[in-house]
């Protein structure tokens, strides 16, 4: 076996994004454990970004943060922060960067049982209750090493974070939130997935792919619309494809103007659950993912990112991310968008294909 929680020591913290960024002794400022400690965390992050100090600002906020935003129930999960703050300056570098997991993956969701989640997602959206869905299963690790690829070849928003109070490892594709201390925000949504051999124009033809690609953007636009000036949304590109050594998926650009004085808090209350890991409508998606999804998502589909004393900020949503909760144990979260004619036994496929972003798959 290996340690996979170099974070006890370690305090660092790596990113991919339009560079490289890299962070070591983090010093904590906020930690929110339970749902109750949320509030004081939101009036830290505004009041520690508004001050006129040198310092970065590390955001960690699990999937189960955003929800508060949302009135809805915001469950610990696996023993780790519901939301984190440190702070810290950019460092250079390191010759031997973070590693990565790389780990057999067993889904604790069995096909069987993903069928029938599946089922009931397909239910409320014939009812009218949701129009979209991103229905996810957690794995646990079988076995686990590190990969020889860094951070930097996995994807291309990964981060590594590795504290006392969480270690996670994430190969996401997708930007979460990005700002550039101007004014403007964009957010950067991925759905549609085919392999690496199937190619983007497989992607680019199927209607189904197309419908929940437009559904996610629509309520990016709609989700930027509550902090953005009038008439300053816009998209661009729509659907460029993106590649990945086993996938490729499609990503649109929807980016805006925000009003002035919005704050911190105003934003990431906006946009968290993020849409593309949701669904449509957004509140409704998230009962219904709790009532589907066995256990909590905790890092997974949760936001890490980092703020700049100039105001420009970046944020990774955590996707092909593993974690390890408060026991040592090394999990990873996978997923995908359901809609109307989605197909049961492909959206499980889709599933195991995005565990070979750190590995890859045992089935259960």
């Amino acid at each position: 076996s290996i340690d996979m929680n170099p974070g006890k020591s370690g305090l660092t913290v790596a990113f991919v994004d339009r560079q490289f960024r890299y962070f070591v002794g983090l010093e904590p400022i906020a930690v929110a454990a339970l749902p109750a400690g949320l509030p004081a965390f939101w009036k830290t992050l505004d009041a520690t970004n508004a001050s006129a100090d040198s310092n970065w600002h590390i955001i960690y906020l699990a999937f189960e943060a955003g929800l508060a935003s949302l009135d809805l129930p915001a469950p610990a999960s696996f023993g780790l922060p519901l939301a984190a703050i440190w702070r810290s300056l950019p460092s250079q570098l390191p010759e031997q960067p973070p590693k990565f997991p790389n780990a057999i993956w067993k889904p604790t969701t069995n096909y069987m049982a993903y069928q029938k989640a599946f089922a009931r997602v397909q239910q409320g959206i014939g009812d009218g209750e949701v129009y979209q869905l991103n229905l996810t299963l957690r794995a646990r690790a079988m076995g686990a090493g590190w990969t020889a690829k860094t951070y930097q070849d996995l994807a291309p928003n990964a981060a590594v974070l590795l504290t006392p109070e969480l270690s996670l490892w994430s190969a996401s594709p997708e930007c979460g939130i990005a700002v550039d201390g101007h004014g403007a925000i964009g957010t950067y949504p991925i759905k549609g997935t085919a392999t690496a051999e199937q190619g983007a124009q497989s992607l680019l033809r199927n209607r189904k792919e197309h419908a929940e690609h437009s559904m996610v953007v629509d309520m990016c636009r709609n989700d930027l619309g509550r902090l953005c000036l009038p008439g300053s949304i816009e998209t661009q590109p729509f659907m460029a494809p993106v590649s990945l050594s086993y996938a490729v998926h499609l990503e649109s650009r929807v980016t805006g103007r925000l009003r002035p004085a919005t704050s911190w808090s105003d934003i990431l209350g906006a946009l968290l659950p993020m849409a593309s890991i949701s669904g449509t409508p957004k509140r409704q998606a998230c009962k219904l993912i709790a009532d589907v999804e066995s256990e909590p998502r905790g890092p997974y589909t949760g936001v890490l990112g980092w703020i700049a004393p100039d105001g420009s900020a970046y944020f990774s949503l955590l996707i092909r991310t593993a974690w390890q909760d408060a026991a040592g144990e090394l999990w990873y979260g996978s997923g995908g968008g359901i809609v109307a004619d989605s197909d049961c036994d492909r959206e499980y496929k889709e599933i195991l294909l995005k565990l070979r972003a750190l590995g890859h798959a045992e089935p259960s």
